[in-house]
């Protein structure tokens, strides 16, 4: 990729772009090929998926923020669900209708909400996983740690340190936002302009530590490290206090 090009060039400078997702045709022998199988499951079956998740997760946050419900573990699952409905709202628009142009031409110019809302999928991904990893360390302590438990579980606790979080995730996947931008490209077949998404040279500066590497750590090995430690540690304290009854 030539970083030094002209981003209002008309020329799609990305080599790895998959230029016959564009074209009308081509979209068409794609139907025609993978109908039973690529159509059902994009157009169909992942936006019913979600708007299940979506619904569900509704209910979750009507439940949880009832006056009744409210204790430290509940304020963990209310900011869960909100985080998680907002990551499958994120990904509809991501994924589906990124997914779904290639069928539907008038979702031509998706990448314009695309390369908006990926940072913010990520912030509600990163809030998703430490929310779960913050619950379970308030179950620990609930069960592990009872003398502790009446000044660390309280709802202004688990409130203080969800909106830490909040404010952690926003700030870890801020770098998200300057590493793509969107692009005029000449589709090379049907001689159209149309507009695609393209790394920066930010991108291409921290894609090894920060996209592969960190987000490896992060998102991934750590939060099950500490779930697998937590829930081991409780599993085995509720069975001991069981037996010891």
């Amino acid at each position: 990729m030539d970083l030094t090009q002209n981003p209002n060039d008309t020329e799609c400078i990305c080599s790895d772009l998959q230029h016959q997702d564009y074209s009308f045709s081509y979209a068409w022998h794609v139907i025609l090929r993978f109908t039973t199988f690529n159509y059902i499951t994009i157009i169909i079956l992942l936006p019913s998926i979600s708007v299940f998740g979506v619904v569900s997760n509704i209910v979750n946050i009507f439940i949880y923020s009832r006056k009744r419900m409210r204790c430290s573990s509940n304020t963990y699952l209310l900011f869960l669900s909100c985080s998680d409905f907002l990551v499958i709202l994120s990904g509809l628009f991501i994924f589906w209708i990124d997914s779904a142009r290639s069928y539907i031409p008038e979702l031509s110019r998706a990448p314009y909400t695309t390369v908006y809302v990926l940072p913010f999928g990520y912030m509600a991904q990163t809030c998703s996983i430490y929310f779960t990893v913050a619950a379970a360390v308030d179950c620990y302590v609930n069960i592990c740690w009872k003398n502790l438990s009446t000044n660390y579980c309280t709802i202004s606790r688990a409130r203080t340190i969800n909106t830490y979080i909040i404010i952690s995730s926003i700030i870890y996947n801020s770098l998200r936002f300057p590493q793509f931008n969107l692009r005029n490209c000449l589709h090379s077949g049907s001689k159209e302009i149309i507009v695609e998404i393209c790394p920066t040279a930010l991108f291409f500066a921290v894609n090894t530590i920060y996209n592969v590497y960190m987000y490896m750590v992060l998102m991934t090995l750590l939060p099950f490290f500490f779930l697998s430690v937590l829930n081991t540690i409780i599993v085995f304290s509720s069975k001991s206090q069981e037996i010891s009854k």
